[in-house]
């Protein structure tokens, strides 16, 4: 599924909708904005590959919220040239199961943002790397960041990572 090419898009699961997918993108080209909204208990965007978020200059939002789930095997905040992305967890059984790695600024040096909020639940399966030849943060004030393998900071010549943990956070890698 492709939200946002070439132009805006905006998407809702809620009320125990499911959308199953291979891929999934937002805001996937110059000049568009999308936003996925997951919303509520037993609400979920299961994707079976890879997502990414404001690929080649796109302006995306994820918001996983109240009890929603979402899954993916790699994740990309902020992938390639000038988008920006956010994604927001917000609420306690809201997740988002990343099976295998989890990008926040992937080769992209603009403002690309992880938020985990309110009793929200991060797991990545093996690396999370903040700033990946790009610029990244994540904010974490209360809820558990789950990390199978390395959380690194500023990888390749050009990463930036930030990560802030404050509150009942929870990180453990």
């Amino acid at each position: 599924f492709i939200y946002g090419n070439y132009g805006d898009a905006y998407l809702t699961i809620a009320d125990e909708g499911k959308v199953i997918n291979t891929y999934g993108s937002i805001a996937s080209m110059p000049d568009s904005t999308s936003t996925v909204n997951v919303i509520g208990p037993n609400s979920i965007w299961e994707i079976q590959e890879d997502l990414s978020l404001a690929t080649n200059g796109g302006d995306a939002t994820l918001i996983i919220t109240n009890g929603s789930r979402v899954t993916d095997a790699n994740a990309y905040i902020g992938h390639d040239s000038s988008g920006t992305a956010r994604v927001r967890v917000i609420g306690s059984d809201s997740i988002w199961n990343n099976t295998n790695n989890l990008y926040v600024g992937y080769d992209n040096d603009l403002d690309n943002r992880l938020f985990i909020y309110n009793n929200g639940q991060l797991t990545v399966g093996e690396d999370a790397i903040v700033g990946a030849a790009g610029t990244g943060a994540v904010t974490q004030t209360a809820g558990t960041c789950t990390i199978g393998d390395f959380l690194i900071m500023g990888s390749g010549l050009s990463g930036h990572g930030n990560y802030n943990l404050s509150g009942t956070g929870q990180l453990s890698a």
